[in-house]
């Protein structure tokens, strides 16, 4: 953890045909509560943009969630803080797990943790911050932690994160939702692997399945085992197929997911091309087109290979 405060610093660009460059709107810095603040995400909703952080007060070690409305020119409009006393509320994965709901609200998943146990939440807001409900996901002998939700073509919602069942290693979480937030099933992958499973993204497929972006890794503790993980499941979530992508010497990251324009599926990460030393290792951007059975159809690897912080520990995302 860095130990200095950090403020959340948006920086929204609009895209105009320009001869060389984008204009910049505005350019602000929004802290209202003067405390850390780690941004992960923003959406724009007609003429609002709505954005979703983590943040905690030095004097107050217990992490909180903040959403906030601001207007098309940057001013912002509203602010809500959500947490309690004695639980953190983890902000999700980066990229933002804040999403725009069918029926014109908007919802995130999260996690909520004390001193020794974990859940995975599900809130439901108003375009005017409000609370409209918040589902929580227990377990009796693990520790589910959501970081990321989609909202399905049933109105439900379908959540991705880790389940922890203690000790070195963590299992992937697949949740689904009704449209109220109630729990319709799970499922658990990678139970009984040498291997962690992180599951960090979701899409909904064609034929009413899912398509899981992830990684795994060869406990938390061996250097340079980490690899893109692709997941294909049916409409229940039962395991369809699984692919690992990338040096399997070097680590890779995270696999991210999406539906390609021809009906196939997308696929981005980094691949690993060089071992620096145990912590650090170099890498490339890489996009690969895979089929509906996760095979490689084409892939490209983009720019030159730079250095990176070898991904240690998803615990706290």
């Amino acid at each position: 953890m860095i130990k200095k405060n950090l403020a959340l610093i948006l920086f929204i660009l609009f895209s105009v045909c320009s001869m060389s460059q984008e204009p910049i709107y505005f350019n602000n810095i929004y802290n209202p509560e003067n405390t850390y603040a780690s941004g992960r995400g923003i959406l724009q909703i007609e003429d609002s943009y709505f954005g979703i952080f983590g943040t905690y007060e030095y004097s107050n070690y217990w992490y909180k969630l903040a959403v906030f409305k601001m207007s098309s020119s940057g001013n912002l409009i509203d602010w809500n803080l959500i947490g309690e006393e004695n639980h953190d509320y983890w902000a999700g994965s980066i990229g933002g797990t804040l999403i725009s709901t069918n029926d014109g609200n908007l919802a995130f998943a999260t996690h909520v943790s004390d001193a020794v146990y974990a859940h995975s939440v599900l809130i439901k807001l108003t375009l005017e911050l409000d609370t409209l409900w918040k589902r929580e996901y227990h377990s009796e002998l693990t520790s589910p932690r959501t970081w990321k939700v989609t909202q399905t073509t049933d109105g439900g919602y379908i959540m991705v994160g880790i389940d922890y069942p203690g000790g070195t290693y963590y299992d992937g979480l697949l949740l689904k939702a009704d449209s109220m937030g109630i729990e319709q099933w799970r499922q658990i992958f990678g139970v009984g692997t040498i291997y962690s499973e992180y599951l960090t993204n979701v899409i909904e497929t064609p034929d009413g399945g899912y398509l899981i972006g992830g990684m795994r890794k060869e406990t938390e503790y061996l250097d340079h085992t980490l690899d893109a993980m692709v997941i294909k499941t049916d409409s229940l979530g039962n395991q369809q197929w699984t692919k690992y992508y990338g040096n399997p010497n070097v680590d890779d990251d995270m696999a991210l997911v999406a539906i390609a324009d021809d009906g196939n599926y997308l696929v981005a990460t980094v691949y690993g091309d060089n071992i620096m030393s145990n912590m650090y290792r170099e890498g490339r951007i890489w996009i690969m087109k895979i089929d509906n059975n996760g095979n490689i159809i084409e892939e490209n690897k983009y720019g030159p290979s730079t250095i990176s912080n070898q991904i240690k520990n998803m615990r706290k995302l």
